[in-house]
């Protein structure tokens, strides 16, 4: 047996026999395997490829082709690279052992905004404010002539009614901080700042919807929970959910109260969460609407066992709306989840377009026995038969009900009225049929002389349902006992009396007259 130290190198073996010497030469050799490391080089933001960055690990190098090609022929290992150009920041990475293919993104150090558009964007590498007259002396020139504006939103400015009016037009930029830009008549560059940042960024949220910005060169990752959720991103034709911000970008965050968010630099892109906006639901119906180059695909309608009655987990608020195509259900929702077991159900879509636009539907396990339809004014489309509609206003309702359980167009029209018992010996029943489900009532009474005797609300009868469909008269039945007292509480004398009921909803209000007698 030859035992030999197992490294690489020459050794000479010496070796007897009886009375014979021989020498050999022993070679050790050592087969190196060699893997061959691919990928792309590309714009953090744009997702271009980017032509001549330079990938440096010790003195092996490699430089991107016209497509942002490289190739690295390594030994397995962990190594650290170095991705530079002229035009982008710096940029280490990692390639590890497992690593055939290794893509990296570098952000550039300018970026580019479209004319005439609205463009959400924050700055990366910024350690202190700059004011916005920097952006207008550098490029181009003459965007000192003011043909440019720059606005945020203001979570602590009241609700005026539109979210338009709290935007505020600002003098300078700020680090971790998300903007709106137009340029009017042509594109501009916006430089960015100084040194990078590298250790995590914490930001101070208002409750209500925030305006944040990546604070890195690279990708960062923002921890998502109860307080602080819905990480939106405006990509200049639709809102996008996401849970990765990227620099130059600019993002909507909302709080439920006051908190704080820290950011911690990733070094590859996670994803996003679109894929939990149907988690947990029952049936459901999945909304896209389209105009021009804007779209507007995160709208979902549905129950689910475990809603309940206002905003809960089952549903997703959307960032306030700057310009283009927006939807949203009431409260400014993109996804809006009822509980499930009810007969009827109503969805209020609002769309707001600069033209016309094109809704298309899928629907997901709705019962058979359940219609569906989408009310335009008093146009009424069967969703079941149809995907697809052009959008006439900017009000819509979808209705989901039971098949004989109500009307598919409502509208406020009193079509009957009657009181019994008719003479009356001391309490009677108003009886209102009307073609809307969702009305208020009032009654006054008065005496032959045309005074008033009794003003009231009228509420449900204790043991009637307030406004139940009658399939026979295809309208809706509203009860509601009276005493039979005057405004102080008094028996009314025997007499012909007139009552008046006047239903309200929606702003708009209708009236009927009846008779009735009381007679002890």
């Amino acid at each position: 047996n030859i035992y030999y130290p197992g490294t690489v190198g020459t050794w000479v073996i010496t070796g007897t026999y009886s009375d014979l010497v021989a020498t050999a030469t022993v070679y050790v050799f050592l087969s190196i395997k060699y893997s061959t490391i691919t990928g792309i080089v590309s714009d953090i933001l744009t997702k271009e490829q980017i032509k001549g960055a330079t990938i440096t690990l010790g003195t092996t190098f490699a430089i991107t082709d016209t497509n942002g090609s490289y190739t690295l022929i390594l030994t397995p290992a962990t190594y650290t690279v170095s991705i530079t150009h002229p035009d982008y920041y710096s940029l280490t990475g990692t390639i590890a052992p497992e690593d055939t293919v290794r893509d990296f993104s570098l952000c550039p150090k300018k970026r580019n905004i479209p004319q005439d558009a609205w463009t959400m964007f924050s700055m990366p590498a910024l350690s202190n404010q700059i004011g916005v007259s920097a952006i207008g002396t550098l490029t181009p020139e003459n965007l000192f002539e003011k043909k440019f504006k720059i606005c945020r939103w203001d979570p602590e400015a009241e609700d005026m009614g539109g979210s338009q009016m709290r935007y505020r037009e600002v003098e300078t930029i700020e680090p971790n901080k998300g903007y709106w830009i137009k340029v009017y008549g042509e594109k501009a560059t916006i430089p960015s700042g100084a040194t990078p940042q590298e250790t995590p960024v914490s930001i101070p949220l208002y409750s209500g919807w925030n305006m944040i910005g990546c604070p890195f060169t690279g990708f960062a990752e923002a921890k998502i929970n109860e307080i602080t959720q819905n990480l939106w991103t405006w990509t200049g034709k639709e809102y996008t959910l996401t849970s990765t911000l990227t620099p130059w970008q600019g993002y909507w965050i909302e709080a439920k109260t006051e908190a704080t968010i820290t950011l911690t630099k990733a070094q590859r892109h996670r994803g996003t969460k679109a894929q939990s906006l149907e988690e947990g639901l029952g049936w459901k119906i999945r909304l896209y609407a389209q105009s021009g180059e804007y779209k507007d695909n995160y709208n979902i309608l549905g129950v689910a066992k475990e809603a309940t009655l206002g905003i809960d987990r089952f549903d997703l608020s959307k960032p306030p709306a700057m310009e283009g195509l927006y939807c949203s259900f009431d409260g400014g929702l993109a996804k809006d989840i009822r509980e499930e077991g009810q007969d009827s159900y109503i969805w209020n879509l609002n769309i707001q377009s600069q033209s016309i636009a094109t809704l298309n539907w899928v629907i997901e396990g709705i019962p058979e026995d359940y219609e569906v339809w989408l009310i335009d004014g008093d146009k009424a489309i069967d969703m079941r038969k149809s995907s697809e509609f052009r959008v006439q206003s900017s009000e819509l309702r979808i209705k989901a009900m039971k098949k004989g359980s109500g009307l598919v167009i409502e509208k406020l029209e009193i079509t009957d009225l009657i009181s019994y018992p008719n003479p009356s010996q001391g309490e009677v029943t108003f009886r209102t049929s009307l073609l809307t489900s969702g009305a208020n009532l009032s009654a006054k009474l008065y005496n032959i002389l045309g005074q008033v005797v009794k003003e009231q609300e009228l509420t449900a009868s204790t043991s009637k349902s307030w406004a139940k469909f009658n399939p026979n008269t295809q309208s809706y039945i509203y009860e509601s006992l009276y005493s039979c007292l005057n405004n102080s509480n008094q028996k009314l004398a025997n007499g012909l009396y007139f009552f008046q009921i006047t239903a309200q909803e929606a702003g708009k209000q209708v009236s009927k007259i009846g008779k009735m007698v009381i007679s002890r």
